[in-house]
Order: C-alpha cells, then sequence, then structure tokens
C-alpha cells in the first residue's frame, strides 16, 4: 500500500467524519414548564444582556458598543424590553436552530451579504442573514438572527410568516456553503 493512498484514504475518512458529525440532527426534548425559553442552536453563550424599556438597543464587539441595527439591518424592527444573548456555533456544534418559544412568526427577513470569516471584526455587520421574529401569546417576541460565515455560508428556513411554532422546533438550519 502505497504512502499517498493511506494519506487519502486518511483524509476521505476524517472529512466524512467531520460532514456526519455537521449534519448531525438529534432530538430535543424542550422542558414541559410554562414560560421558557430555550437556546435557540447549539454553542457557546457569549453575553446575555438585559434590554431597558426604551433603549437604543446595542451589543458589545471588540469593545465598542454597537447599535444593533447595524447587525439586524432593520429599520423597523422595534423591541421594547428584554434580553438580548449571543451564542457562537463553533464547526462541530449542531447547525440545527430551534423556536426557543411557542408562538407566531411575525417575520421573517433574509439579507444577502459576504461570506467573511468570523473572526474579521466586521463578520456581524458584512455577512448573510437571516431573522426571525417570533411573538408568544403573551405579546412577548424573540428575534433570532442567524448569520453565515466562509464555510457555513447557506441558511435554510423552515418557516414562514404566520406560522405557529412549538417550543424547540426546527425553524432553520445553517449548512456548508456550496463549493
Amino acid at each position: 500500500m502505497s504512502t499517498l493512498w493511506v494519506i487519502g484514504l486518511i483524509l476521505a475518512l476524517v472529512i466524512a467524519l467531520f460532514l456526519v458529525n455537521f449534519y448531525r440532527d438529534p432530538e430535543r426534548m424542550p422542558p414541559a414548564d410554562e414560560g421558557v425559553i430555550v437556546a435557540p442552536a447549539d454553542g457557546r453563550i457569549v453575553y446575555v444582556r438585559e434590554i431597558e424599556r426604551g433603549e437604543i438597543l446595542w451589543t458589545q464587539k471588540g469593545g465598542r458598543r454597537i447599535p444593533l441595527k447595524e447587525i439586524l439591518w432593520d429599520e423597523d424592527l422595534q423591541m421594547s424590553s428584554g434580553y438580548i444573548l449571543g451564542i457562537y456555533m463553533s464547526p462541530f456544534n449542531v447547525h440545527v436552530n430551534r423556536a426557543p418559544i411557542a408562538g407566531r412568526v411575525v417575520k421573517v427577513s433574509k439579507r444577502e451579504g459576504k461570506l467573511l470569516r468570523i473572526g474579521r471584526e466586521e463578520f456581524e455587520f458584512r455577512n448573510r442573514r437571516n431573522i426571525l421574529v417570533l411573538e408568544h401569546e403573551t405579546g412577548f417576541r424573540v428575534v433570532v438572527v442567524q448569520i453565515a460565515a466562509f464555510i457555513v455560508g447557506r441558511i435554510d428556513c423552515y418557516v414562514g410568516e404566520g406560522e405557529t411554532v412549538n417550543l424547540g422546533q426546527r425553524i432553520g438550519k445553517l449548512n456548508l456553503a456550496p463549493m
């Protein structure tokens, strides 16, 4: 057996294992408790911050305070109070996103953009994204922003405006960019 053949076989096996891991979609059982919010994505929680009523929505990136409208690209997205949560997903996390609350999809907005690497400072401002606004029957809203990147460049949205979603239901997925 030649060395090149063995290296090729090992490389093919590593790629196959990566793809199996990347495209996995395990079942999730959300809690049955009333009033819970679940994370919409697997990954590492980078920040959680409370939003006060009337506050200009902002996030912190690289030590700078950034108005969220620069990330959301949406002037008419109004939120009064709540929380903002940032989740970093590595290529080794499950990339299926789920509804963090039960309710109705009041907005789906797909925005084209670049496919910059995650480490670049302008990544969150320039890359393509989907914005989903979900509203609980109480009027409480949650915004889910899916941002594509260099390798994970395609966003599939499984829900449309006006649809009802259950807590933990699959609402979309970030996929590998087509080659």
